[in-house]
C-alpha cells in the first residue's frame, strides 16, 4: 500500500457552511484560520501515520484513488465530526474514516492568538 503524493487541503473558505456548533459555547468552526491546525510532528508526520496506519479493503475489486475526509479540529485539538466530502467507493471511505478516528490530537487552528475551531480536508490516496 503506497500513500502517494499525499496533499493536504486545509479549507481554503470556498467551502459551503456547515451546521456543527460546540455544545456548550455555540461556535461553529472556521472555515479558515490565522494559523491552520496541524498534525503533530507536521504534514511529514501525517503522511507517516497513514503509510503506517492505513489498511487496503477487501474487495472484490481493488480500486485506486482519492478519499477526501473533511473534519473539525476542536479547539484543544481532538478531531471530530469526520465526514467523506469525495467519495471511492464505501469500503474506502470507511476504511478513511478510520484513519481518522486514530488520530492523536492536533494543534489547534489560531486566530488572534486564540485557539479556534476550524475545519480541515484530507485526501487518503489509495494507490499500489
Amino acid at each position: 500500500i503506497f500513500v502517494e503524493d499525499l496533499e493536504l487541503f486545509p479549507d481554503n473558505g470556498n467551502s459551503p457552511a456547515k451546521s456543527f456548533s460546540d455544545t456548550v459555547s455555540g461556535e461553529p468552526p472556521f472555515m479558515f484560520a490565522e494559523e491552520m491546525p496541524e498534525f503533530p510532528g507536521g504534514e511529514d508526520s501525517l503522511k507517516v501515520f497513514i503509510k503506517r496506519n492505513l489498511q487496503w479493503p477487501n474487495t472484490p475489486s481493488a480500486k485506486t484513488g482519492i478519499v477526501l475526509v473533511e473534519f473539525i479540529v476542536e479547539k484543544d485539538g481532538t478531531v471530530t465530526h469526520p465526514t467523506i466530502s469525495i467519495s471511492l467507493m464505501p469500503e474506502y471511505d470507511k476504511e478513511a474514516l478510520r484513519l481518522v478516528g486514530l488520530m492523536p490530537k492536533w494543534k489547534p487552528a489560531r486566530t488572534q492568538g486564540e485557539p479556534v475551531r476550524c475545519y480541515y480536508k484530507m485526501p487518503v490516496r489509495f494507490t499500489r
